[in-house]
C-alpha cells in the first residue's frame, strides 16, 4: 500500500542500475561492476566478491563510456550551436526599442498590449553585450 513505499526502493534501485543509459551507452551496473544483472533477485555482490574480474575489462568499459560521453557532448554542442546567433552590436547614439516583460493578471489580453517600449538612445556601451540607454 501507500504506507509501504520504502519497501519498493530496492526494485527501483535495481531498475535504475540495470537500465541502459543513453548518455553512457551502458548500464550503471556494467560500468561499476563490469556486468549487468539479469534478475532483480540475483545477488550482485556474491559474484563480485567470489569471482575476480580483470581490472582491464572494467577499464576498457570505462574508456568506451568516456568516448561515448564525449561523442554525445559534441552532438549536443552541434545541436545547440545550430540555433545560436551572435548578438547584434549597437553603437553609441543608436536608437533601440526594448522588448517588454508583460506580467498582467488584470484580465487583459496580453496579445493586445505593446511588445516593445521606446525608442531609447544608447548612451554607454558596457561589457558583455550590454548597453546603457536613456
Amino acid at each position: 500500500g501507500e504506507t509501504n513505499w520504502d519497501k519498493e526502493l530496492g526494485k527501483i534501485q535495481w531498475g535504475l542500475n540495470n537500465t541502459l543509459n543513453k548518455g553512457i551507452g551502458k548500464t550503471p551496473s556494467e560500468v561499476l561492476f563490469g556486468r549487468s544483472f539479469i534478475h532483480r533477485d540475483e545477488n550482485m555482490f556474491s559474484d563480485i566478491f567470489t569471482t575476480t574480474r580483470p581490472s582491464e575489462d572494467i577499464n576498457v568499459i570505462r574508456s568506451e563510456v568516456n568516448r561515448h560521453v564525449e561523442k554525445d557532448q559534441m552532438q549536443q554542442k552541434i545541436r545547440f550551436d545550430k540555433h545560436r546567433k551572435s548578438p547584434k552590436v549597437y553603437s553609441k547614439g543608436d536608437l533601440v526599442k526594448i522588448k517588454k516583460q508583460i506580467n498582467t493578471n488584470e484580465g487583459q489580453s496580453k496579445k493586445l498590449l505593446p511588445v516593445f517600449s521606446g525608442p531609447y538612445r544608447i548612451t554607454k556601451i558596457l561589457d558583455n553585450d550590454r548597453y546603457e540607454v536613456s
